[in-house]
């Protein structure tokens, strides 16, 4: 499961770029043995052995060893950050049940890369995780296939009770299979056949209607699609039947942030306080996490959205179609407007030559003040939104972004502060109909 949350807000401007030799570890990834018996929830599960664990007394096992556990197996790689945080959690649950439960991460990654990530994660190694790690697996992922991580399989008395994301690992749910009750938890699947490029909505034949004379305009949506992993913010393509715009599994917010950015770009990301919500039900737009897990939400308000048109239309009269006919079929009204809110300021207090302090910190990161500092203090959501106002231009050396404090304190070394106060600041309002 992604870290929701934070990724709930996070926009299309910013990217993160995986270097050569991590794609190339990441292509590693084995397709699933296609003479091997996918097993589903109710199965029962062969005695098969599994090779190569590290971080254990013993680097074999066979499946019936763990017959008198709750066997979790966790599918999961080094490119997966809310796999590497669920980490400390699993192995708190680990040692909270003791001998009751086994806790396994899977990967497909090689033995080195794995055991050089243990050595070297501080993540992990600051909070010690003790957990064991099957690498280089290949039979696991075959019996148990997916596309997207985290995969959850919980085997019980030699039969799959279950299939989930890392959100449905809690104290009460391993209790509630330890007990020998039987659960109907949503069975994660994302081994479904995805074409980005073909319509979303099934149709009828195209010799039954004239698709060149009359054919004018269609636009619809559809709830969460299962197993979609498509990260593009708009899919834009030629059909034999027209010119169709798409977008998939997006909540409500993100799919106005998105098209309100993609329209007019902004220079911050969408902080949980820039959003006002004048509802009834807020739990429609935003995740609340006492109320349910992070992949039920997903799979309840996130939707899909289709467009096709006969003709073609420029990029601006696209996105202003698109957003308008998502308030229509939504029934919601989403629109920027400026109110007051507490922020926190990055205000200058003097003149300090930069260019000299700069060269006398010889570690750490340059950057813009209105660029890393601000999205730092936003993207944490710990703090009010970040404004700059110091009018700096040029970059500056900052060595630490741990903490709020530490932050502050080098911003000072360059005559600058930071302070709580009330600024006129762009918000999105979205109302209902």
């Amino acid at each position: 499961m992604i870290k929701f949350i934070k990724c709930l807000f996070l926009l299309v401007p910013f990217a993160f770029i995986v270097n050569a030799q991590q794609k190339t570890e990441f292509s590693k990834r084995p397709q699933p043995d296609p003479t091997i018996r996918n097993l589903n929830v109710g199965d029962q599960v062969p005695n098969v052995i599994i090779s190569k664990i590290i971080r254990n007394d013993k680097s074999n096992a066979k499946l019936s060893d763990f017959k008198d556990q709750l066997l979790i197996i966790d599918f999961w790689d080094t490119f997966c950050g809310s796999c590497i945080d669920a980490l400390p959690r699993l192995d708190t649950l680990q040692q909270q049940f003791g001998s009751r439960i086994k806790i396994l991460p899977v990967s497909y990654q090689s033995e080195a890369v794995m055991s050089a990530f243990f050595k070297n994660n501080n993540f992990v190694n600051k909070r010690n995780v003790k957990l064991p790690c099957v690498v280089e697996d290949k039979l696991l992922g075959s019996y148990f296939p997916y596309k997207l991580i985290s995969h959850e399989v919980w085997i019980y008395k030699g039969v799959v009770k279950a299939i989930t994301g890392t959100d449905y690992i809690t104290a009460k749910n391993i209790q509630t299979i330890l007990d020998g009750k039987t659960v109907k938890w949503p069975v994660k699947n994302d081994m479904v056949n995805f074409d980005p490029k073909k319509p979303i909505f099934a149709q009828t034949e195209a010799d039954q209607y004239n698709t060149t004379g009359h054919f004018l305009k269609y636009s619809g949506i559809t709830g969460h699609r299962e197993g979609i992993d498509y990260k593009k913010a708009i899919v834009y393509d030629t059909l034999a039947t027209g010119y169709r715009s798409a977008f998939y599994n997006k909540s409500i917010v993100q799919a106005f942030t998105m098209m309100t950015f993609l329209l007019n770009p902004k220079t911050f990301i969408l902080h949980p306080d820039r959003l006002i919500l004048e509802v009834k039900d807020k739990s429609r737009y935003v995740y609340e996490k006492e109320k349910k897990f992070p992949s039920d939400w997903l799979s309840e308000h996130e939707i899909c959205y289709e467009m096709v048109s006969a003709k073609p239309m420029d990029k601006k009269e696209r996105l202003e179609y698109i957003y308008s006919d998502l308030q229509h079929l939504l029934g919601v009204n989403a629109r920027w407007e400026k109110r007051d809110v507490n922020c926190l300021v990055i205000i200058k207090n003097k003149e300090v030559n930069i260019d000299s302090l700069n060269a006398t910190r010889k570690t750490g990161k340059k950057v813009i003040v209105s660029g890393i500092p601000v999205f730092y203090l936003d993207q944490s959501e710990q703090y009010p939104p970040g404004i700059d106002e110091t009018g700096i231009k040029g970059q500056i050396v900052i060595q630490d972004f741990s903490n709020l404090d530490g932050l502050k304190k080098q911003l000072q070394l360059y005559g600058c502060d930071i302070i709580e106060a009330k600024r006129n600041i762009d918000v999105m309002v979205i109302t209902e109909k």
